[in-house]
């Protein structure tokens, strides 16, 4: 595994879904609430992923207070950066449970995640 993979993969593992977003793809909903309007508002792990892998600054409430503990939010950062200059912006995630492959411009990212309630 190469060093960004591994970055990622450590960054992801502790990501929480929490609210707003750009790029139009969706805010936390506190609601369990069947309803569709509900229901295509939650945060999803594709969702998470895509938000992180896309954003010009990651944002604190995003991860847990666990990893912050482990990696600043300005190594974070730099991780993600680092990452989109390599693979690009991020097109589609695939995948399930836990395994997921995010495909961006110039490549792709195998990432683990599992968010938080």
């Amino acid at each position: 595994m190469n060093r960004y993979s591994l970055s990622i993969a450590v960054l992801i593992t502790c990501i929480s879904g929490f609210p707003t977003f750009s790029h139009n793809l969706s805010v936390w909903a506190e609601s369990t609430n069947s309803s569709p309007a509900i229901a295509s508002q939650i945060v999803t792990p594709q969702k998470a992923i895509a938000r992180l892998l896309n954003s010009q600054k990651p944002k604190a409430e995003w991860f847990t207070t666990e990893l912050l503990a482990k990696l600043s939010l300005t190594q974070i950062e730099q991780i993600v950066a680092n990452l989109q200059i390599v693979v690009g912006n991020c097109q589609q995630v695939q995948g399930q449970d836990v395994s997921y492959l995010a495909i961006c411009d110039r490549g792709n990212v195998p990432i683990k995640i599992k968010l938080n309630p």
